[in-house]
């Protein structure tokens, strides 16, 4: 990555105003709620997030306008040759790393938010040299790359955090004893969650304090485990005054996070039947997506359509969604990493857990009945692309 962006110039160089965010789960929703706050309020903002729901344009943004796809493959056709002329070969997320750094230094943006695309020490955002990261929650996942323990997971994500730089994080335990010990021997300041601000809930009202600033507001984001991306990402605003200048009114501020809306994420499409939609593709996002159903709908119990990557313990979550399932249909993703749906559902042998094939879901779907669709954002995208389900993700 640096050999090629040498050869560019050193664009991320030019990217003086960064915030980059790491973490199991919620980078993207953290990022969408910083794009939110600061887009509204005026500011120039350059977003990369991964991967993409629908079309591969939604990865990077200028000001919440997604780059058009001419201009995405000349960037990609410019990193291409660069990589060629220096003899190296990027791989696609490189690539569009790259491309998203050169076309974000050439818009010159009055901040740039990067989320990280796996773990952090080597990943290919983390050639931006940022004073703020954020690092959500740790939970084993990718351990092929990352490690099997908390502790190395979390070694590698610390790797997000520059010599003076500030991180904030709503991990906990095994997680933050890595990150005290790095962040003293690196000079980096930490900001944990419910010890140096927080966010709580009353009523319908969420309340933000921190040893500085103190407010309510209201949100749309749905689950308890939203108060920690809300809480990360509102002491991300507070930093960025200081880091970088960045001034927003508390008034607007209110107003972007009763606004802020992520799709995908426990989004109900439908009321009548009711229809949800869930990006739950690991373990601990399948636990939360069963408590957030729960303080929504009790003990009601809801038909699951799920489609998994074979890496990411399925049979497990199956196991989990089980108890606030009526029927479970098993559907491939239509990516190479997923699992076998159909050898799946066979080796259950449970009378309630079925194989449907992806073009059999508008079908399954019209039969009036309340329905769940979680699992792979690969399953949830295609659906979406294909317009099995209708929803606006803008």
């Amino acid at each position: 990555m640096l050999k090629v962006l040498s050869f560019l110039g050193n664009p991320h160089l030019n990217l003086k105003k960064n915030i980059i965010i790491s973490g199991t789960n919620g980078k993207g929703t953290v990022a969408t709620i910083l794009n939110k706050i600061y887009s509204d309020s005026g500011y120039k903002v350059g977003l990369y997030t991964s991967p993409h729901l629908i079309e591969i344009t939604e990865r990077i943004r200028i000001s919440n306008k997604k780059i058009r796809e001419k201009i995405l493959d000349r960037y990609l056709g410019k990193c291409i040759e660069a990589s060629s002329s220096v003899n190296i070969s990027l791989s696609f997320f490189e690539l569009l790393t790259t491309s998203a750094i050169l076309y974000f230094s050439k818009k010159k943006n009055d901040i740039n938010i990067f989320e990280v695309g796996l773990g952090g020490k080597f990943d290919a955002t983390n050639v931006i040299k940022s004073k703020i990261g954020i690092i959500t929650n740790i939970e084993k996942d990718h351990v092929e790359f990352l490690g099997d323990s908390l502790k190395e997971i979390a070694y590698e994500k610390i790797g997000i955090t520059n010599i003076g730089s500030k991180l904030i994080t709503s991990a906990k335990s095994e997680s933050l004893k890595v990150f005290d010990k790095y962040c003293k021997k690196n000079q980096t300041q930490i900001f944990r969650i419910n010890k140096d601000f927080s966010v709580s809930k009353k009523n319908k009202n969420f309340i933000y304090t921190s040893k500085e600033l103190s407010f309510k507001f209201k949100s749309k984001l749905k689950g308890a485990h939203q108060n920690h991306n809300l809480g990360v990402a509102i002491k991300a605003i507070e930093l960025s005054e200081k880091e970088y200048g960045l001034r927003i009114n508390n008034l607007k501020l209110e107003k972007s996070l009763s606004e802020v809306f992520n799709p995908g994420r426990f989004q109900t499409v439908s009321k009548d039947p009711l229809l949800i939609i869930d990006i739950s593709h690991n373990i601990h996002s399948v636990k939360t997506l069963i408590e957030n159903y729960q303080l929504e709908y009790n003990k009601k119990k809801i038909n699951i359509i799920i489609g998994m990557l074979k890496d990411k313990n399925p049979l497990d979550c199956i196991k989990l969604l089980k108890k606030i399932a009526k029927n479970i249909y098993l559907t491939e993703v239509p990516n190479e990493r997923s699992f076998q749906a159909k050898i799946v559902a066979e080796k259950l042998k449970n009378k309630n857990i079925h194989y449907i094939a992806n073009n059999q879901i508008p079908s399954i779907l019209a039969n009036n009945e309340e329905y769940l669709i979680t699992g792979s954002i690969y399953l949830l995208g295609s659906i979406l692309k294909k317009k099995y389900v209708k929803v606006d993700i803008n």
